[in-house]
């Protein structure tokens, strides 16, 4: 990427298309693949709902944190009306596969109802009708999956099958997760390869449930390797770790939001009285690529650790254009955004209220100086980031 050339009330950002995603030959060549993993020769997926995920009861803290990560980055790639939902209580086991639901159980092989290839440390069992999954479960082996990665590659490659995903070649297809049970490819996949975010998308989004494998490039609609991104960076000095950067990503008419940090904070700690606030900027894109900017504001009330974030000013470009200087926009929406927020643990924070969308954000530098996050609604997703006051 070209170096960042404006700047918004001291904030750098940038604007560039590149041809940086999966070009429809690719993409073609590996969904032909994945559908003659199944004896119909079907592109599998769920038919007209999306499921939701839920616990069998008996996971730890960190099985469940480790799962509804996997299921966030799985749902960055799904569009708006394919979100998989995630119950927050636990489902007591009955050796079913449960219909609207995906059912994940930590529990050792030993005790998986049914036979499985002996390197398997994880395995999804689906019920479908023509090519429509109605339901799934997922088991992975505790004692076999012991690290953060390895539990986060493992539910990514099962949650996939679940979705509708199958085995292909390792050597055709080496960045996939898709790989045969046992040969997971890359050790710290921890995020899905650009081929496997590309397929999700495309299956959801231009495939019919049960549509055959023989497919052809009209199948998938108008379809592009070219990306346009928006990129914000807070408090950049070269030869530094401490930047923040933040925007999103369109391609295809899917936006994707980021925002990142090379140094968490600690976490802030509860206080009898008093506040902490941030102030800085959002920056995003809709999903016909307008670029959209706007300022940001957050209050942490101390003694309870929630608060609110104010998105204020919000103005928008024509499709595919810069964001150029402040006011030169249009108005964007009625020009305001508002959440109450809730800090888990002192370190991320999620909305609880107001306007629609979902709050994902974290803390950075020392004393909690930076703060950075993303918004991802139907009409906009947006990176913002922002200063202790």
């Amino acid at each position: 990427m070209r170096s960042l050339d404006g700047s918004h009330d001291g904030v750098e950002i940038g604007h560039v298309r590149v041809r940086d995603g999966i070009s429809s030959h690719e993409l073609l060549r590996y969904l032909r693949a994945d559908a003659a993993h199944y004896d119909r020769n079907q592109v599998r997926r769920w038919g007209n709902t999306p499921p939701t995920v839920r616990m069998i009861e008996g996971a730890t803290e960190e099985e469940w944190t480790d799962t509804l990560h996997a299921v966030r980055l799985i749902n960055s790639v799904l569009p708006p009306d394919w979100q998989l939902k995630f119950d927050n209580r636990e489902a007591a086991p009955d050796g079913r596969v449960n219909p609207g639901f995906i059912e994940v159980n930590f529990i050792p092989r030993e005790k998986w109802s049914r036979e499985t290839p002996d390197r398997a440390v994880g395995v999804a069992y689906t019920n479908s009708i023509n090519g429509r999954i109605t339901g799934a479960a997922v088991l992975v082996d505790p004692t076999r999956r012991r690290t953060k990665a390895d539990r986060i590659d493992t539910l990514l490659h099962e949650l996939l099958h679940a979705l509708g995903r199958g085995h292909v070649s390792p050597s055709a297809f080496p960045d996939t997760i898709m790989h045969p049970s046992g040969d997971l490819g890359r050790s710290d996949w921890l995020i899905l390869s650009p081929l496997d975010e590309a397929a999700m998308y495309a299956v959801y989004s231009r495939l019919r449930p049960g549509a055959s494998g023989d497919l052809e490039m009209n199948d998938l609609g108008p379809w592009s390797d070219v990306s346009t991104h928006v990129v914000g960076r807070m408090d950049y000095v070269p030869g530094r770790r401490q930047s923040i950067v933040f925007g999103a990503i369109w391609q295809n008419g899917l936006v994707r939001p980021y925002a990142a940090g090379l140094d968490p904070s600690p976490p802030l700690q509860r206080r009898l009285s008093g506040s902490a606030s941030w102030s800085g900027r959002l920056l995003g894109l809709s999903p016909r690529a307008e670029a959209v900017a706007g300022a940001m504001d957050m209050t942490v009330q101390l003694a309870s650790l929630h608060g609110e974030l104010d998105f204020t000013d919000l103005e928008k470009w024509s499709p595919h254009a810069e964001p150029g200087a402040l006011g030169t926009g249009r108005q964007w929406g009625d020009g305001d955004l508002h959440y109450s927020l809730a800090l888990q643990e002192g370190r991320v924070f999620v909305e609880t209220g107001g306007d629609e969308g979902q709050i994902t954000g974290a803390f950075f530098g020392d004393n909690q100086r930076r703060v950075g996050g993303t918004l991802r609604r139907r009409d906009l997703s947006a990176g913002f980031a922002g200063t202790r006051q």
